[in-house]
């Protein structure tokens, strides 16, 4: 293949299966044989000819993309001239998309979905909800790709996990090409294996369990939001209480907590912590060296002064 940023070129011809001006360290295997289709034309990268026509020219060929092994050329200025088409979906067999962590089907094949990657939970700002004779909306605005939308249900009893959401194109927090590069940490549209999301429709027993679990299943989760499953339910009462040495921050919205205990033992790199709803007889002991942000949106009478619990909490 060749790389604009490498200048370099690798075939692999499939009558002999040897790697031809391949960069160092990139084949050690050679290609199987594919067939030959009669009458080729040129295609769309997305839309592959067989693997022995070539890919730009249409010409038969024995030579086959040393890279992903999937697309064919009948030399390199053909190759080269594709390039930038091709470069976009062009990986090693079996390789893992950093940004959605699906393995990258090969280009061209009936399993070929692009990189999708839905809003990140704990970057969602709820810009408030209302109920109607056409259902519940819930508006909201997504801090990892700047965009708003509007997820509607046909009942306020609905899972928001059925929610159409409006416009159509604010569907997926991102929606493109897969790729195989390092993401930066800025880059936050994208699917991560350290971070934890649970919600409270799962029942007061399984939700405590899938909690208790924690350490054993998600010991390095650096990211935990709990939330509702639709609706406040007082007879869901979780208590919080479990060892997450690696979290730094937490998300607790609209969940009747019994007990939620943050302490230097349980969580001692905690930064962020934001509380919703959270019921007046919880038990709340929260000492946190490394707190950075704390937030606590809760409803009550518009004359409520009485926030001395705030402060004595926050010493």
């Amino acid at each position: 293949f060749f790389d604009d940023d490498e200048d370099h070129f690798s075939t692999t011809n499939l009558a002999t299966g040897r790697v031809e001006s391949v960069a160092p360290s990139i084949w050690k295997r050679p290609c199987a044989a594919a067939s030959v289709v009669s009458n080729p034309t040129r295609t769309s990268t997305m839309n592959n000819p067989a693997p022995s026509t070539c890919h730009s020219c249409g010409k038969e060929t024995d030579n086959n993309c040393g890279r992903c092994k999937a697309i064919s050329y009948c030399n390199r200025d053909c190759q080269k001239l594709d390039w930038k088409k091709h470069k976009a979906v062009c990986f090693p067999p079996g390789s893992t998309c950093t940004r959605c962590l699906q393995e990258i089907p090969p280009p061209g094949s009936s399993d070929y979905k692009p990189c999708r990657v839905p809003h990140p939970e704990h970057h969602l700002q709820n810009c408030g909800s209302s109920v109607g004779p056409e259902g519940a909306f819930y508006r909201n605005a997504c801090a990892a790709c700047s965009k708003q939308f509007v997820k509607t249900t046909p009942s306020f009893s609905t899972p928001k996990s059925q929610a159409v959401i409006q416009p159509a194109s604010a569907e997926w927090c991102y929606h493109g090409y897969h790729t195989i590069k390092e993401i930066p940490k800025s880059d936050e549209r994208r699917i991560r294996d350290d971070i934890l999301v649970l919600s409270a429709k799962l029942g007061h027993e399984d939700l405590q369990a899938k909690i208790n679990d924690i350490p054993k299943d998600l010991p390095n989760v650096r990211i935990l939001t709990i939330q509702s499953g639709g609706s406040y339910d007082e007879d869901i009462r979780p208590r919080l209480t479990v060892k997450m040495p690696k979290l730094e921050k937490l998300q607790l919205v609209d969940v009747a907590f019994a007990e939620i205990t943050l302490t230097p033992e349980l969580t001692p790199l905690l930064e962020t912590v934001e509380l919703q709803n959270v019921p007046e007889d919880c038990q709340l002991d929260i000492v946190l060296p490394e707190l950075k942000d704390f937030s606590m949106h809760y409803y009550g009478p518009a004359d409520d002064e009485d926030d001395e619990w705030i402060h004595v909490m926050l010493q």
